[in-house]
């Protein structure tokens, strides 16, 4: 390993507070990409800060960089060493309360085709109104995990709706993305807009 991987280690470890299992994933992909640490953690950040701005709220930063270096096994192998998407990912899965182990897990429930679409019938049947979970399969297929989030999003409704239904509708209803019905309402509750939950919450009395 060269003087500056090594370097590059010691930097996120001292200065960042990043924990050595998470530096030795950027010391690896350093090694396979053949680009430094340093520049592998610029990229991660990038990726963390455009969610930051596509979200307009703020990320922690130190604990995405963290979370990127620890992401092993498939879905390392489904980003390579893209950090900067990778970090993305994470850091929008941070501000949607779930990790990203949990997305991969929930969008594997969506390979089940057979499956999957008799859950989004179910649940279209309990809640009244029609769902849209193509999109959501289909980047569950290509591994595209920050386009599952936004269909799951988009699928899901808000806090407010959610705590409306009987239980039977709420489990129909995170069966149908992949979820469990806890999941799905601290999901909802992480992302929800306080403000606009407050006058909704109003107008329905």
């Amino acid at each position: 390993i060269s003087g500056d991987i090594i370097t590059g280690m010691a930097v996120m470890e001292k200065r960042m507070k990043i924990t050595a299992e998470s530096t030795l994933g950027f010391a690896k992909a350093a090694v396979a990409s053949q680009k430094s640490v340093k520049q592998l953690s610029h990229d991660a950040l990038e990726g963390a800060l455009a969610t930051e701005k596509e979200f307009g709220v703020r990320v922690d930063l130190r604990k995405v960089i963290e979370k990127t270096g620890k992401v092993s096994g498939q879905l390392r192998g489904i980003y390579g060493n893209n950090f900067n998407l990778l970090a993305k990912t994470v850091a929008k899965a941070q501000l949607l309360g779930m990790t990203m182990q949990d997305v991969a897990n929930s969008s594997k429930s969506m390979l089940n085709f057979q499956s999957s679409i008799e859950s989004e019938m179910k649940a279209e049947l309990f809640l009244g109104k029609q769902l849209n979970l193509e999109q959501a399969r289909l980047a569950a297929l290509t591994g595209d995990h920050a386009k599952y989030m936004d269909e799951i999003v988009k699928n899901a409704g808000d806090f407010v709706d959610f705590s409306q239904m009987n239980v039977m509708q709420q489990n129909a209803l995170a069966e149908s993305l992949g979820l469990s019905t806890d999941q799905l309402a601290d999901m909802l509750l992480q992302q929800a807009d306080l403000n606009q939950l407050k006058e909704k919450a109003r107008d329905i009395g």
